[in-house]
């Protein structure tokens, strides 16, 4: 399933970003794994936003039916 796919690959690469930091002493790695988890949140609340629309505009009556 696409979502768990992206649990993984957010999950791992916030596991690397801390290596990362822990390593190196430097906030980057985490702030770029924030941002990138960041676009792929929107990303998928912007699919799911779309798809609710589509389904209310499909439940609306079409003006003129049912008469």
């Amino acid at each position: 399933n696409g979502i768990h796919q992206y649990d993984l690959v957010a999950n791992s690469a916030v596991l690397a970003a801390a290596a990362l930091v822990g390593w190196s002493g430097s906030l980057w790695p985490d702030l770029l794994v924030g941002v990138v988890i960041a676009g792929l949140f929107l990303r998928t609340a912007q699919g799911v936003l779309n798809e609710a629309v589509s389904e209310l505009a499909d439940a609306r009556p079409n003006p003129g039916e049912g008469r």
